[in-house]
């Protein structure tokens, strides 16, 4: 399975299938009145991480983490 990722202005989303649909991986993410914003996204051998900010001025930082191995439940 190839695993696409984006990093956008409304969240974390994956395509299994070449881009042709993705699916939210927002859990976790900060709610916010305001936007979060994924600055970069990366993987390791267990993990998808993102760096972010959140907040109505954008001025809150963090570092978001969901299990590569949840990704097998999304999708199937």
């Amino acid at each position: 399975m190839q695993i696409l990722l984006a990093g956008t202005n409304n969240g974390v989303f994956l395509s299994v299938n070449d881009g042709d649909t993705w699916t939210s991986l927002n859990i976790g993410l900060p709610e916010t009145r305001g936007f979060t914003n994924i600055d970069c996204i990366g993987t390791n051998e267990t993990s998808i991480f993102a760096g972010l900010r959140t907040g109505e001025a954008l001025n809150i930082c963090g570092l978001w983490q969901f299990p590569l191995n949840a990704i097998e439940v999304i999708s199937t």
